[in-house]
């Protein structure tokens, strides 16, 4: 049976009423999560890739401010650490680090690379192999380490009786949806924990975004029908096109401070999708960044309709609908 109570579920943010209140009071909580891109280096070039500018600068967070970091939030409320990228987090050589911090730890990680040391560290690691077949894989990647690496490494990190949960992604689009009966496959072959399947975004308005959307109904059937018959979980999330393919049920983005992103450049970044940055950790602790009216002007500076698709849409929409306007407001019923 299907359980849409996951680590997934886009509702989250209602376990979290306290930190809401706190930021409409105007004051910034520990995050919920913080995701950190160590590194920009990247060993692929996925076309999909949002993080293609950034990447430019080839930057790397220095050692000293990754383990600060670490043992800085550690001390803290934050719930789960997300390292990602950015560039291909497993390229960085300072990892071990990660250990110091005792809530969840998630690995996003195309999986080249992936030891059993390096995943030994997390909790829950999510390997992008946006494929079930060499073909196709080939074909969205473009150059870089192989298939068949890929696969062996996977295969290395998937043995019975480890500590973590391990998954495979897709990022969806109109060549690659079609295997994701064949990436499921390969998820049961291996007994991984669950897969994991979200479309593609590109930005708006361009050719690739508007073929994006006339496969997204055939991605999410695909997805659905996957989870009647495949034996490992299937999370497909699509609720982060709402608000970018639909309407915004918001009016103003307020949920940015339940989670912080910390980019390669020491600097951190106002959300996943929108590169207002500010603070520098360089010269700054995490938490002089965080409460800074630096930050708060970041936020300031967002115009929601210059937004890319918003990872934090359910969130929004959940402030300003439960906890400003009270719609849920009527007893139960």
């Amino acid at each position: 049976m299907s359980n849409t109570y996951d680590a997934f579920n886009s509702w989250k943010p209602l376990l979290y009423r306290d930190r809401i209140e706190q930021i409409l009071d105007g004051v910034f909580p520990d995050p919920v999560t913080v995701h950190i891109y160590p590194t920009n280096r990247c060993n692929r070039d996925c076309r999909w890739c949002i993080m293609r500018e950034e990447r430019k600068g080839n930057a790397q967070l220095p050692e000293f401010v990754f383990a600060d970091l670490i043992a800085t939030l550690a001390c803290s409320d934050v719930k789960a650490i997300h390292i990602a990228g950015g560039g291909e987090p497993t390229l960085y050589p300072h990892l071990d680090h990660i250990s110091r911090f005792q809530g969840l730890k998630v690995l996003s990680t195309n999986g080249s690379i992936l030891s059993r040391s390096t995943a030994s560290r997390f909790d829950r690691i999510r390997v992008s192999l946006d494929a079930g077949t060499k073909q196709t894989f080939d074909q969205v990647h473009g150059p870089g380490p192989s298939w068949e690496q890929t696969i062996e490494r996977i295969e290395l990190c998937a043995y019975q009786g480890r500590s973590y949960q391990l998954g495979l992604g897709m990022v969806a689009d109109w060549d690659n949806w079609g295997d994701i009966p064949a990436m499921c496959s390969i998820a049961e072959a291996l007994a991984l924990d669950f897969v994991h399947i979200r479309p593609a975004y590109y930005p708006r308005g361009t050719d690739e975004e508007k073929r994006v959307r006339s496969v997204a109904g055939a991605i999410y059937h695909a997805a659905e029908a996957a989870k009647q018959v495949c034996s490992v979980p299937v999370f497909a999330i699509s609720e982060k096109f709402d608000g970018f393919w639909t309407p915004q049920q918001y009016t103003q983005c307020r949920a940015t401070p339940l989670q912080a992103v910390v980019n390669a450049d020491a600097r951190l970044s106002v959300c996943l999708d929108v590169f207002h940055k500010f603070g520098n950790l360089n010269t700054q602790t995490f938490w002089e960044a965080w409460q800074s009216d630096e930050h708060r002007q970041a936020i300031e500076a967002i115009k929601l309709y210059d937004c890319p698709r918003c990872v934090m849409n359910k969130a929004n929409e959940i402030i300003e609908n439960c906890f400003i306007n009270d719609e849920l407001l009527g007893g139960l019923l």
